[in-house]
């Protein structure tokens, strides 16, 4: 995304060449300002899943609709409900969703699956004190976070069954 809130997507990656070819905007004149990325953070996963926060409205989540391996530039940004007013998100493996709200809170998307990629909503991460800004979710399954006091944690535990694994 540049710095103008314009979202380019890379054109030409196969298994052979996965440096692509070139850079292309995606076009979305039709959308209004509410459904535009935001400049704080766009992820996607391998998954045909991408996420945006919202220019407008932290409140909201964008997610790209009809991904697919014959449409691979999708047919438009979707508003989805954020479970809070949300700073940051990261997209991991097995189309997970994670992020970091204003109040210090981590979130995790409940239940995404092909046929449902937003999920069933989200859940916030049971811990001792709410003091987070910033969470990384790796297509490996690894989930890092770092708290306002600069300290470093590894999410321990997930698993297929247990996608929020269980402590820090």
């Amino acid at each position: 995304m540049a710095s103008s809130n314009v979202v380019y997507y890379r054109e030409g990656i196969t298994v052979k060449d996965t440096d692509g070819t070139n850079w292309k905007v995606i076009e979305d004149n039709d959308v209004s300002t509410e459904q535009r990325p935001g400049h704080v953070t766009i992820c996607a996963t391998g998954a045909h899943t991408v996420w945006a926060t919202s220019e407008t409205d932290a409140t909201k989540l964008l997610f790209r609709n009809g991904l697919r391996d014959g449409n691979r530039l999708g047919l438009g940004w979707e508003t989805v409900d954020a479970p809070a007013e949300m700073e940051q998100i990261s997209c991991g493996a097995n189309m997970q969703l994670w992020g970091v709200s204003s109040d210090g809170r981590t979130w995790v998307i409940q239940n995404p699956k092909r046929s449902n990629p937003r999920g069933t909503g989200f859940a916030a991460i049971q811990q001792n004190t709410n003091n987070d800004c910033n969470v990384a979710a790796g297509e490996t399954g690894e989930v890092w976070k770092v708290t306002r006091a600069g300290t470093i944690f590894r999410r321990e535990e997930i698993t297929d069954t247990n996608q929020m694994g269980s402590s820090w």
